[in-house]
């Protein structure tokens, strides 16, 4: 192992000045560090620069701020679901109650309490480059060593213009940080109800235990809330069949990133999508997914599923436009556009 001075030595300028704020007491910070030593390589470079030039458009943030917060706002419903049907599945099985539905409002006064934070470390994100300690994003994920290629640069003029090149991934990756930390509060809110709730404590003797929770909540708690994180901004951990793919393309060299470039983000959505499927969510569930977590979801697949049915019966939405020329100039007259909600009132063209 090398001394302090012999690693000092060693390092760049950049390296250096990292070092001289690191704190040597934090092993996520130390983790950190040790990831960002060395400088990039020329096609980090040109995987930098391509990402953020694919990433660049306006629709790609909307679509991006928008998932983060439809999926938040699905998460909190189910977790009202889900505490109604754990009601009923601990009253037949006697088993101990694992999700309460008044675990609810803590989720949404978490919001509240993380709001200010994550903004703060959204914005500090923005202007470095860098995510805080721990806090992972579905854009570092993808980009792997290439990430903030151009802030890790040994030269100065390059780290210089970095902000300008990485701007479209540097504001994405914030607003995965801000939605990151909020979905982590939610938890450590939900699950100080819980606790308290299944202690049988009410009233004030509650209100002191959440308090306290709060502000001290164990390591399981910790645990548990850094995985609804990441449940919640599609960052979780990549399954096998997300791994076997991204090993079969890795041996095709770079190549194939140009025509996936998504792998990871893409899996944890179908894994979604899959829970979420009437049938294939019972075996395809999440890990640690409680049995009326399961059953929640299925019902939810089922209304969504039931209601973009009842749509596309009533003919308010619309598929692909038909290939026969007569059937093509028919779907046109009556005033339809491709792959829209349609109202069902509106007049047919003459």
């Amino acid at each position: 192992a090398k001394s302090i001075l012999e690693l000092e030595r060693s390092l760049n300028e950049r390296e250096l000045k990292e070092f001289k704020n690191l704190d040597t007491s934090n092993p996520a910070a130390i983790k950190r560090f040790h990831e960002r030593l060395g400088n990039p390589k020329l096609q980090d470079y040109f995987w930098d620069f391509w990402y953020n030039n694919m990433l660049s458009g306006i629709p790609t943030h909307v679509v991006n701020t928008a998932s983060n917060t439809v999926w938040s706002m699905q998460n909190i419903a189910q977790r009202g679901l889900s505490g109604a049907i754990d009601k009923y599945i601990s009253k037949f099985t006697g088993k101990k109650r694992a999700i309460f539905m008044d675990e609810v409002l803590p989720l949404m006064a978490g919001v509240k309490k993380s709001f200010g934070l994550g903004a703060r470390r959204a914005l500090e994100t923005l202007k470095t480059g860098q995510t805080p300690l721990e806090i992972n994003t579905k854009w570092s994920m993808e980009m792997g060593s290439a990430s903030s290629a151009f802030e890790r640069s040994p030269n100065k003029l390059v780290r210089k213009i970095a902000p300008f090149v990485t701007a479209p991934t540097r504001a994405l990756k914030a607003m995965d940080v801000w939605a990151n930390s909020i979905a982590f509060d939610m938890q450590i809110h939900a699950l100080a109800r819980r606790f308290a709730n299944q202690r049988g404590l009410i009233g004030e003797e509650r209100n002191r235990f959440e308090i306290e929770f709060r502000k001290n909540p164990p390591e399981k708690a910790i645990l548990d809330a850094k995985e609804f994180a990441k449940y919640s901004t599609f960052t979780d951990d990549p399954g096998a069949f997300t791994k076997g793919i991204s090993q079969v393309l890795s041996q095709f060299g770079g190549a194939p990133r140009i025509i996936i470039p998504f792998v990871g983000t893409v899996g944890n959505l179908f894994k979604r999508g899959f829970e979420l499927t009437p049938g294939i969510g019972v075996f395809t569930r999440r890990k640690g997914d409680t049995p009326a977590e399961v059953t929640a979801k299925q019902l939810t697949g089922v209304g969504i599923a039931a209601t973009v049915y009842g749509l596309w019966k009533d003919d308010k939405i619309t598929g692909g436009v038909p290939k026969s020329e007569a059937e093509r100039d028919a779907f046109y007259r009556q005033g339809k556009l491709p792959y829209r909600f349609e109202n069902p009132e509106r007049e047919l063209a003459p």
